[in-house]
């Protein structure tokens, strides 16, 4: 199953009409609509409500390590990024508490990459800013959501409605920014669902450990690990091993240069862009 957790009514109702689902009856202030194959839950805004309402979703309808579980819904950006663009979060941060979350970017699509910060106020200035998106949701979904499922089937998928000038956005506009997106987040959906099907444990303790280890030996950082065992994942989905980072198990970088060009070096390797290390 898909679990939707969208914020707004507003949001929400192009994918309710796409997919006509139906409300569960009983009195709940979060809005919970289902089919056979989606979940979807209005929280209402804030980190708080997200949250609450992701455990609320999940247990009441039920839910398997085979499900996927979405955070969609509008955002702000700090770099002027072009109306109506979706984009998928590859760093979530929280910013009363400070902590940061790594989705497991393992989807491939055709959509803009970039950090978000979550705010318990609305923003209307970017200035000090240094994430590229700002939302009030995303970082109490994904802190819950990560006690339930798996990361890698664990996706937040915003679009850009305002470029945090402070401007009312009228309900008519927020519809019109999924609607007019329908079919790509549709077609990511479904996307997200055949992932999450996949093994969950592709990739094992002794995998853990191995880019641990090449991690730890040369200096990479939290982010750096984390995209290497996104990269590894999907690797290993494709060709059922490791085998590749034997090369590099030895490596030992000495400086902040050397670990940079190493990690770029591994990249391509995982991505299949290059054929061996010297």
């Amino acid at each position: 199953m898909i679990f939707l957790v969208m914020a707004l009514y507003c949001e929400a109702e192009p994918l309710i009409r796409h997919f006509d689902m139906k409300r569960t009856k009983g009195k709940t202030n979060m809005p919970l609509f289902s089919n056979e194959k989606i979940c979807l839950i209005i929280s209402g805004t804030g980190m708080i409500r997200s949250s609450c309402a992701t455990a609320y979703a999940l247990s009441k309808k039920g839910y398997s390590k085979n499900d996927s579980l979405i955070n969609l819904g509008i955002c702000g950006s700090v770099n002027k990024k072009s109306m109506y663009e979706i984009a998928v979060c590859s760093k979530i941060k929280n910013h009363d508490s400070g902590k940061v979350f790594y989705p497991e970017m393992l989807l491939k699509h055709d959509f803009s990459e970039g950090s978000l910060e979550s705010f318990s106020r609305p923003v209307d200035n970017p200035e000090g800013i240094k994430a590229d998106f700002v939302d009030m949701e995303a970082a109490g979904f994904i802190e819950c959501a990560q006690m339930f499922l798996p990361l890698q089937n664990i996706h937040c998928l915003k679009v850009v409605s305002d470029n945090l000038e402070g401007q009312k956005l009228e309900k008519e506009y927020v519809f019109s920014l999924i609607n007019e997106n329908l079919n790509k987040i549709c077609s990511y959906l479904e996307k997200a669902n055949m992932l999450s099907r996949i093994n969950n444990d592709v990739i094992t303790s002794c995998d853990y450990n191995l880019i641990k280890k090449i991690s730890s030996s040369n200096h990479f950082t939290k982010s750096m690990y984390f995209q290497l065992l996104n990269l590894a994942r999907y690797y290993k989905i494709k060709h059922n091993n490791l085998d590749i980072l034997n090369s590099v198990i030895d490596c030992r970088c000495k400086n902040k240069l050397q670990s940079k060009q190493l990690f770029q070096k591994i990249k391509r390797l995982l991505e299949g862009m290059e054929i061996g290390l010297q």
